[in-house]
């Protein structure tokens, strides 16, 4: 079980009426608005347009954001072929034919767009990983990955070429030997080029980057529950409720592995993912909401 520092849940409302399922093939989440309604589809998700036809083209308003900027596409023509729309580029030149084209996960897809403004194009990339490690991928552009070494996933995704830049959380130790408890997190830089069919994790991706220094910092655990560190330089040590603890940690990302009771008074272990400055200064362990209850879900807590 893993601490998760922020979740954020999209609901996204059941419509058993749709007319079309539409595919957002993009990297950018796209804003379509048709029929007196607005529909918002993120990266590689499908949503229902109760408001397209099931046959036929149908033009509407568009939009995706860069970061936190919402950008006007003005109208987009697509067709819809038996329920189905697939989005997979965004210029208002685009043609209808290349949101028709069949799914096909087993051969690399590449379309370059005609314009005189980029280059980019789209490829069908399939992750394998050749590293020694065991890991999980909790974002974008491979949400949800879990491979073990030597593994290919057996799904592929349709990517824009240009840079991605994602966490990963791994296991540092073998799978033969692995405790459960030396889990590490990496960021990770991969560039998609033109026809590329695999996305290769390798050990030199795991390369953890650290100052090397060494700072015994104080914790202070405002929780109303006592933590108890299982792996890493702190292993062994106990993080009192309501009290200070001088803990050693690295200058740079830390990752200390932690136990304690959970809501129905069962042992759960959680990961703390901490980034430790040279400064002197206390951190402290706090919840989200600000309650004081006797036991506390993972997912609540803080570290400030």
């Amino acid at each position: 079980m893993f601490l998760m520092l922020a979740v954020i849940i999209m609901l996204t409302p059941a419509i058993t009426w749709a007319q079309a399922r539409v595919q957002n093939r993009t990297t950018s989440k796209v804003v379509i608005s048709h029929g007196g309604q607005e529909y918002v589809a993120n990266p590689s998700q499908t949503i229902l347009c109760n408001s397209f036809p099931a046959n036929g083209p149908v033009t509407f308003e568009a939009w995706h954001y860069q970061s936190f900027n919402k950008i006007p596409l003005g109208q987009l023509t697509r067709e819809v072929k038996s329920g189905k729309m697939i989005l997979d580029q965004l210029d208002q030149k685009s043609l209808m034919a290349e949101s028709t084209k069949k799914d096909t996960l087993e051969k690399p897809l590449v379309t370059v767009k005609e314009t005189s403004g980029d280059w980019w194009s789209t490829t069908t990339v399939k992750p394998v990983n050749k590293s020694s490690h065991r890991f999980m991928v909790p974002a974008h552009p491979f949400r949800g990955l879990a491979l073990r070494p030597g593994q290919s996933s057996d799904k592929s995704v349709t990517l824009k070429t240009g840079e991605y830049v994602f966490p990963v959380y791994y296991d540092a130790d073998p799978d033969s030997s692995s405790t459960g408890r030396n889990y590490k997190w990496i960021v990770m830089d991969k560039i998609i080029t033109e026809g590329q069919d695999q996305v290769v994790f390798a050990d030199k991706d795991f390369t953890q980057i650290q100052s090397g220094k060494m700072i015994r910092k104080p914790l202070k655990n405002n929780l109303p529950i006592d933590f108890f560190v299982v792996g890493g330089i702190n292993q062994g040590r106990v993080i009192s409720a309501k009290a200070y603890a001088k803990l050693d940690f690295t200058v740079g990302w830390n990752i200390i592995p932690v136990q304690y009771k959970d809501p129905d008074g069962l042992p759960v272990q959680a990961i703390l993912l901490l980034m430790v400055n040279d400064i002197r200064r206390p951190m402290t362990a706090t919840e989200k909401g600000g309650h004081r209850d006797l036991s506390i879900e993972r997912d609540n807590i803080i570290i400030l």
